[in-house]
């Protein structure tokens, strides 16, 4: 079941019969950089081995994550809101005291 040498598609020549000629790209201008810009190899390093860790590291947290909005959902929210509405029905009430005392004070804060 082999080809014919005719039928075998030659990989470093695409368009042998050159019908596509505006359409000749290289490597470098698709995927690459092209020569007139060159970025620091340090660049690259920081893309091809920095980037996959912070992955890994995004999800690995998942699950410690979950957690913690559960447990936030579960116990800190109600206990806080429960505190608010206590703090909430606090009245204060402020009056001016009329003593017998020759200091005169204007307002005091009365709880």
């Amino acid at each position: 079941m082999s080809k014919e040498p005719s039928e075998v598609m030659d990989l470093e020549d695409r368009d042998p019969k050159t019908l596509s000629q505006h359409l000749q790209v290289t490597w470098e201008d698709v995927i690459g950089e092209p020569n007139s810009i060159r970025s620091p190899e340090c660049a690259w390093t920081h893309i091809w081995c920095i980037t996959p860790c912070l992955r890994v590291w995004k999800i690995s947290c998942a699950a410690a994550r979950n957690f913690i909005i559960a447990l936030t959902h579960a116990v800190i929210i109600p206990c806080t809101s429960g505190c608010g509405y206590f703090w909430s029905e606090i009245k204060v009430k402020t009056q001016a005291i009329s003593g017998t005392t020759e200091e005169k004070k204007d307002d005091v804060l009365l709880i």
